[in-house]
């Protein structure tokens, strides 16, 4: 009787969040550099290549580069991208548009730790062209144990869309994003007298635990567009030393992680020692002048063909 009537309490307050968390996509107090890269594909079709990745591909690749080898290309990377958030967006893509003919993918060890993929603190789903419910999210994904922290942004989304204006909640797509196809251009150098201490900040990954159903999961991606005609590569991108920021134990299943991949799909090799510290604008993203350097490298490798 106590557990029925905590329901009854509970319930009326869930369903009052959940009603107003259904507008939670028309507030865009958070991530628009993101949520303008996912809205600006909606205008590329028939593309040679797809970049699908974390925020190392949309810091990293300008598809710009690939206008040499006379492909159209297109950057949907979006922050915190683990294996989970690529399926998605991927997915989400295809549902109105031919199949890219190549799809890049970006490998680091954040692809499979438990801190990527963070649906509360980057909730990608609720910005697709067919936006994801929290509930298929938790339940296919499963993460239940975030269920009423998603409920509970959401309901203040809802909330501060109803009080805010409407130029604020309207996202048009920017010229620069169209323009550069959804690559992040960022021309600062990091601050070498404070290097260390970016990664000082990274220091949380020494806990972080390597997700072998992340792995599984994106070996059956690749196969699933392999089947369907797209051809997968993978490239190690540029980090600095933030691979020393997880523990040994860590590493050792990334390294065993690779072994596997590059049984199943082409690496794009990437040579690390051309990068210098004025490629980077901050511990481990590059900047405008890395950008480039590593884009030719991958242009190069399909020229070398």
């Amino acid at each position: 009787k106590f557990i029925f009537k905590i329901a009854i309490l509970f319930l009326p307050l869930t369903l009052v969040m959940w009603s107003l968390g259904q507008y939670d996509n028309c507030f865009l107090n958070e991530q628009p550099v993101d949520i303008n890269r996912i809205k600006t594909a909606e205008k590329f079709d028939s593309l040679d290549c797809l970049f699908a990745g974390s925020s190392y591909s949309y810091s990293g690749i300008n598809p710009l580069e690939f206008d040499s080898l006379n492909w159209e290309c297109y950057n949907l990377s979006v922050s915190g991208s683990g294996v989970y958030f690529i399926e998605l967006l991927v997915e989400d893509y295809v549902v109105n548009h031919k199949l890219p003919e190549r799809m890049i993918i970006d490998i680091s060890p954040n692809t499979f730790s438990g801190h990527s993929d963070d649906w509360y603190a980057y909730p990608v789903h609720r910005y697709l062209h067919i936006p994801r419910s929290h509930e298929e999210i938790v339940m296919r994904y499963n993460t239940f144990d975030d269920y009423f922290r998603l409920l509970r942004k959401s309901a203040y989304k809802g909330i501060s869309y109803f009080f805010s204006s409407d130029e604020f909640n309207n996202l048009n797509v920017s010229d620069s994003m169209r323009f550069y196809r959804g690559y992040y251009k960022k021309c600062t150098v990091q601050d070498t007298s404070s290097a260390s201490d970016g990664f000082s900040s990274l220091n949380f990954l020494k806990s972080a635990e390597f997700d072998q159903i992340k792995l599984s999961k994106l070996m059956e991606l690749i196969a699933e567009y392999e089947q369907k005609g797209v051809k997968v590569y993978w490239f190690i991108p540029p980090v600095q030393q933030l691979n020393a920021c997880f523990s040994e134990r860590f590493q050792k299943k990334y390294a065993d992680a690779l072994y596997k991949l590059r049984s199943l799909s082409l690496e794009i090799t990437v040579d690390h020692s051309i990068f210098q510290l004025t490629d980077f604008r901050n511990a481990d993203h590059l900047n405008c002048s890395g950008a480039s350097k590593l884009s030719r490298q991958i242009v190069d490798y399909f020229k070398k063909g």
